[in-house]
Order: structure tokens, then sequence, then C-alpha cells
């Protein structure tokens, strides 16, 4: 994830996980109880990476909302652009 596109890369992640999320929730309404946890790891594997992705996006903005004084002075879009992922995350 480049710097600059940390708004584009959040919406990305937080499509990964409305799909992610989507996928269990339809096993959750449809499976067997004996297939079901097969299916719910295969789901499970398939998006592992999403939570490294997510993982990388957290330390990108903590580490710039640590250095938020500098970064308003020197780059106040970069501060701005992690408030609002922080804030489309609140909602």
């Amino acid at each position: 994830m480049g710097q600059e596109k940390l708004l584009h890369a959040h919406q990305l992640i937080m499509e990964i996980e409305n799909s992610r999320n989507y996928l269990l929730f339809e096993l959750h309404k449809v499976q067997e109880k004996d297939s079901q946890l097969d299916d719910i790891q295969l789901v499970t594997n398939y998006f592992a990476d999403y939570e490294r992705l997510v993982a990388h996006l957290r330390q990108l903005i903590s580490f710039r909302i640590s250095r938020w004084y500098d970064c308003a002075i020197s780059a106040p879009e970069k501060l701005v652009t992690a408030l609002r992922i922080i804030d489309r995350e609140e909602q």
C-alpha cells in the first residue's frame, strides 16, 4: 500500500471484509452442521491475507497518528487521510 493511497486501500479492504462476512453469513444460513466447519475453514483460509493487510494499514495509520504534530506541519493531507479512515471505521 502506497503512502498516498491509504483511503483507496481502506475502501478495498472494507470491500474484502464485506465479501468475507457475506460468505460466512451465507454458510451459516444454508449449510448442514457437518460440512459447515470445513467450508468455514476454506473461506477463512482464502481470506487469510486480509488480516495481514489490515495489520499493515493499522501500522501505517498508527505511525502517522503517533507523529501527528510533525505530519500536521509538513504534510497535513496525510494526517487528514488517516483521520478519515478512522472516522469511517467508527461509523
